[in-house]
C-alpha cells in the first residue's frame, strides 16, 4: 500500500519527518549495505548514526539508529544560578 501511496504523493507515506530504527550494533554493516542499496548513506551527526537519503540528505529527515542494549547519551544538565 505504501508503494502505491508514494507513487501518488511521496510525502503522504511518512507520518513523521524522521524515522528511528533499533539495531544490534553487530548488524550495523548489514543494515548499511541494505540502506545503501535503497539510496541511503550512513553518516554520524552530533554523535548519532544516521542514514541520509542521497536525494535529500537532511539529518532532520534521516533514519536515526538506536542501538539495542546500549544507553542513549544523557543530555547535559544546565545548572541554574541562584
Amino acid at each position: 500500500m505504501a508503494i502505491w501511496v508514494a507513487s501518488k504523493d511521496e510525502g503522504a507515506v511518512r507520518n513523521t519527518k524522521d524515522v528511528d530504527v533499533l539495531l544490534n550494533r553487530p548488524e550495523l554493516d548489514l543494515a548499511a549495505d541494505a540502506m545503501s542499496a535503497a539510496g541511503f548513506d550512513m553518516t554520524e551527526v552530533n554523535g548519532v548514526t544516521v542514514f541520509l537519503a542521497r536525494e535529500d540528505p537532511m539529518p532532520s529527515r534521516g533514519v536515526h539508529v538506536l542501538f539495542a542494549n546500549e544507553r542513549v547519551k544523557r543530555p547535559t544538565r544546565i545548572r541554574r544560578r541562584r
